[in-house]
């Protein structure tokens, strides 16, 4: 049986289950995309409920023994998930799996999930299974000789410890040159606060160092998972001076302080930019969002920009008049109405249902320069910091 796309989690026994697939021609050579996760770590509730299980003496011998087991279970699948988290064996196992898969094209990877990260705000790089598992699929790659097109990894949109792959791990060598020189499409998630300490000139030029290997990306995401945004603006001012890729046309941004001098370069620099979408951005110094916007009108190759909680030396902008409206298309008395009516009535009406004076958006069908002129002189500065409004989350509404 031949089939395109395969999951996969880290653990020994998916890993040993992918090398044997691997190993029968006609199904390993027709696999295009992988979707590779970390192992999950034990559920220590879970667990706990059964040593608690094991104390109760109401318990029948056969549940005993049962509870037992399940215990004696997850311990051993603790110890072989420690194994291949500090051994070289998951690394190995995937490279000779990737070797059979000629036609492999995209990696989807797969971040810790929230509920399985653990709560401190700063890990040990023994911790850090994003990414280790990161710096492991990029080693099996290398190996393997693979290039992918697509390389992918999930982002969840909130902070918490594990999320975000770490600056050192995008330290590459030469040798992953090759892996990476055909790929077209990259979606980063990245973690810039990973230590207590200051980061060091080589981890802040990582990024741009990591993006000169990909001469032929038409699509970059970049998403920064830290919400104090630690040396994000470092970072994206080494990409504006340092990188330039022609054949840039779709553009993401979350997540970030940025000097608008910096943003306003890159967007320059990337005349063949066809959709850019920004959120959760601080643009900071003189260089303003309206001057972005401005600039964004002059790209004439573009077809779609959106914008969500955009703030400029801290405070947040809106628009006033030109904000997204959420709007829904009622079923509800639509038959009453073309009874009562008849032809009259020629398109479904559609109610408002919310704004969001945080967002805004200009697509191809109302004209995107203008539009975004028009944005421009509509954008509104606060006296409201980027804080959010709600415990927890980055969310103004």
């Amino acid at each position: 049986m031949a089939f395109k796309t395969v999951g996969i989690d880290c653990s020994h026994s998916s890993l040993a289950r992918l090398n044997e697939i691997s190993q029968h021609g006609p199904a390993a050579s027709q696999i295009e995309i992988m979707l590779i996760g970390p192992e999950r770590p034990r559920d220590e509730v879970e667990y706990k409920a059964i040593q608690d299980q094991l104390s109760d003496s109401s318990l029948s011998k056969r549940q005993r023994k049962e509870a037992a087991r399940r215990l004696e279970d997850a311990d051993l699948k603790e110890v072989d998930r420690a194994f291949m988290e500090t051994s070289a064996a998951a690394g190995i196992m995937l490279s000779k799996a990737l070797e059979k898969m000629p036609k492999l094209r995209r990696m989807f990877m797969l971040g810790q999930r929230r509920m399985d990260a653990p709560n401190e705000d700063i890990l040990p790089p023994s911790q850090r299974t994003t990414s280790r598992l990161f710096s492991m699929i990029l080693s099996s790659l290398a190996l393997s000789r693979v290039q992918l097109e697509k390389l992918e990894v999930q982002h969840f949109g909130c902070d918490y410890p594990d999320q975000g792959i770490s600056l050192r791990a995008l330290c590459v060598p030469p040798e992953y040159r090759y892996c990476l020189s055909k790929l077209s499409k990259l979606e980063l998630a990245i973690e810039t606060n990973e230590s207590s300490l200051p980061n060091t000139p080589a981890s802040l030029s990582s990024i741009d160092l990591f993006l000169k290997h990909t001469p032929l990306l038409t699509e970059l995401c970049l998403s920064f998972v830290s919400t104090n945004w630690k040396d994000t603006k470092a970072i994206l001012g080494r990409i504006a001076r340092s990188v330039v890729l022609p054949q840039l046309k779709r553009l993401d941004f979350n997540g970030m302080r940025c000097a608008g001098i910096d943003l306003k370069r890159f967007l320059q620099n990337h005349q063949a930019l066809q959709v850019v979408h920004f959120a959760n951005l601080d643009i900071d110094g003189p260089g303003t969002f309206t001057n972005i916007l401005d600039s964004l009108a002059d790209l004439q190759h573009l077809t779609d920009f959106k914008s969500r909680q955009i703030a400029q030396n801290g405070f947040r902008t809106t628009f006033p008049t030109l904000c997204l409206v959420e709007v829904s298309s009622p079923s509800l008395g639509w038959d009453a109405l073309v009874r009562e009516f008849g032809e009259e009535i020629t398109d479904e009406p559609i109610s408002m249902v919310n704004q969001h004076p945080y967002s805004g958006g200009a697509e191809e069908w109302e004209g995107v320069s203008e539009k975004l002129r028009d944005l421009s002189r509509d954008l509104f500065v606060t006296d409201q910091s980027r804080s959010s409004d709600y415990s927890g989350f980055y969310v103004w509404w």
